[in-house]
């Protein structure tokens, strides 16, 4: 599969993480609301000017974790991995910070299909397998789904490029 067609299927697959940002006081869920109208518009830059905003010094771990997720799917939006990666690595280190389970596990499988995208299929499958751990320990039926799903993918597109090797 070309790589424009793997960051279409991995782009229908990202983790988008909300936690507590709905619920957020007023200056930071009107930032958080209008990143999302942005992105809805595809008008990503935009959007991350807004997320970014949204880091406040009453901004939770919790809410830092699901910030730096959709300001990493914004720039794997752009094709901008390397910034992606970077987010989602902050996302990791806060929902630590945070014990945040979830958040930690949105991380971690978003890092995994950044890994899948840029051609890293033993580390896309260990960040993936990390996430899928916690996702069965907190029992997120959907997000098992779509990890397992990930995960086939990436072994099955491993397994076609042993076969066109031989």
């Amino acid at each position: 599969m070309a790589v424009e067609g793997r960051k279409a299927d991995a782009l229908e697959r990202i983790a988008v993480y909300l936690d507590g940002l709905p619920q957020a006081p007023p200056s930071i869920r009107d930032l958080f609301k209008e990143g999302r109208r942005l992105e809805g518009e595809y008008r990503y830059r935009e959007a991350i000017e807004q997320y970014q905003s949204a880091f406040q010094p009453q901004t939770t771990a919790n809410n830092r974790a699901a910030l730096h997720i959709l300001i990493g799917n914004c720039f794997l939006r752009l094709s901008e991995l390397d910034e992606a990666l970077g987010h989602y690595r902050q996302a990791e280190h806060e929902a630590k910070e945070a014990t945040d389970k979830e958040g930690l596990a949105a991380a971690l499988g978003n890092m995994g299909i950044i890994y899948r995208l840029e051609d890293e299929p033993s580390n896309a499958l260990e960040y993936l397998g990390q996430a899928l751990d916690i996702f069965t320990q907190i029992g997120a039926t959907i997000e098992i789904a779509q990890t397992e799903h990930n995960i086939q993918e990436i072994k099955r597109h491993m397994e076609h490029s042993d076969d066109t090797e031989r």
